[in-house]
């Protein structure tokens, strides 16, 4: 009977050290499930980071693209206007002698006018003397 016992105590004392190691393990099983949770929410979070960066990084190549056949746009049209810029900037150089005489015939003729409008000033005034004079007589 005392053999029971000893043995009773000693299933019981087993039975407690599993009971334990249970408890323990379910403990060890809920905050692995937590720390899964916590993980699971993270990644959620950063995965929706990551497909906002992915989306603005989409964006952006569509923006490049649209700017690049611009910018090939643009280069076509500078290639055109160069040409034709350099061909009236030569007609521009052959005319520019002639502008030149044009010019100082102007700058003569401006001079010229002046001169004369003096002249007439004066005419004018030596008139207007005149008729004074006679108006007195």
């Amino acid at each position: 009977l005392e053999a029971m016992n000893v043995m009773g105590t000693e299933v019981n004392e087993d039975l407690e050290k599993i009971d334990r190691q249970i408890k323990g393990i379910h403990i060890q099983v809920d905050d692995a499930l937590n720390a899964a949770q916590v993980s699971q929410t993270t990644a959620a979070f950063y995965n929706d980071k990551i497909k906002k960066v992915k989306d603005n990084m989409v964006k952006q190549i569509e923006e490049t693209e649209v700017l690049s056949k611009e910018q090939d746009k643009e280069d076509d049209l500078y290639s055109q206007v160069q040409h034709e810029f350099k061909s009236s900037s030569g007609a521009l150089e052959n005319v520019r002698p002639q502008a030149d005489v044009v010019i100082e015939l102007g700058k003569r003729t401006s001079n010229d006018v002046s001169q004369l409008r003096k002249d007439i000033d004066t005419l004018l005034n030596k008139m207007k003397e005149l008729k004074d004079k006679i108006s007195n007589f």
